[in-house]
């Protein structure tokens, strides 16, 4: 029985000696979907958990996003992850001219496109004390609000001149989706 308290505090030491030998503080970049292009600031507090915050771009708008990642202190680790991101809204018109290759495509729907999102993502991390690549993949949760939901429903009335649609307010619109991202860390101090 007096074994097991020896073994906890022997474990907490070798944890504390790898903590201090650890930097603590790093940058990171990835990019995923719906995460964008981010950029963050890096805190691990303890060998099995690392925190950021960063901002990013998601080829139509600026947003944010803060989460954490536990993970083994190993070469080769799993993964698993909780973050929350917003974009702002912002006109998408552009990156659908550049998808279709249609200079003259343009939509009112498309003018404000703006969405949260909370991910949970698990995967794996190669690497430990300075620089760590990892790979992730999972579900995300992303809310926003169609737009100018009205003006399709206007043009689509007037075609088929029999029916009418009235929306008065843009309609919340909650989506469940595969998403993944890959990055980068580089731990600095």
């Amino acid at each position: 029985m007096s074994l097991l308290p020896s073994l906890a505090v022997t474990s907490l030491l070798a944890t504390a000696s790898i903590a201090a030998a650890e930097p603590t503080f790093g940058v990171s970049t990835d990019v995923g979907v719906p995460d964008g292009a981010m950029a963050s600031i890096v805190v691990r507090p303890l060998p099995f958990i690392r925190a950021h915050a960063g901002a990013g771009y998601n080829a139509i708008s600026t947003g944010f996003r803060a989460g954490a990642t536990l993970c083994l202190p190993f070469w080769i680790s799993p993964t698993a992850s909780l973050s929350y991101g917003r974009y702002a809204e912002g006109d998408a018109n552009p990156l659908a001219r550049m998808v279709t290759g249609d200079p003259s495509t343009h939509h009112e729907m498309l003018e404000k496109v703006g969405y949260q999102f909370a991910d949970g993502y698990l995967g794996l991390q190669f690497g430990r004390e300075r620089v760590s690549f990892q790979i992730e993949a999972g579900y995300s949760r992303i809310n926003g609000k169609i737009r100018n939901l009205d003006s399709m429903m206007d043009s689509e009335a007037a075609d088929a001149s029999s029916s009418s649609v009235t929306i008065k307010q843009d309609p919340n619109v909650t989506v469940w989706s595969l998403s993944a991202r890959i990055g980068l860390t580089v731990y600095v101090k």
